[in-house]
């Protein structure tokens, strides 16, 4: 029963440290193409089986990581559009309520 417990403690402790570890990784920023690249990894680098696991585990962070990263400027570049598109669209109707409202007072001034 002691057993058990302390074991499910170590779990609990190492589950924190890599949740710890996870949001504190920062990946250099990549461009798609290298990212695509860079899954293939040299097969010398091959950890050793006792440290597979984590292995895998810091090559998942990384790439969720990148991933994040891409969506990040994927996001901003179309707030960036859209923000734009916006000002162009609220500048148009300026200018369409302004050529209305010249319209309208030249026909008042005709009457």
């Amino acid at each position: 029963m002691i057993s058990y417990m302390i074991h499910r403690l170590v779990k609990a402790e190492e589950k924190q440290q890599l949740t710890m570890l996870y949001e504190n990784v920062e990946i250099p920023l990549l461009d798609e193409k290298e990212v695509s690249e860079g899954d293939g990894q040299d097969v010398s680098a091959e950890p050793h089986p006792e440290n597979e696991e984590l292995g895998k585990f810091i090559d998942s962070v990384i790439r969720t990581k990148r991933r994040e990263n891409i969506l990040k400027k994927k996001i901003k570049g179309e707030q960036n559009l859209l923000m734009e598109n916006t000002s162009e669209s609220s500048n148009y109707a300026e200018k369409v309520e302004g050529h209305d409202n010249m319209q309208k007072d030249g026909q008042d001034g005709n009457l």
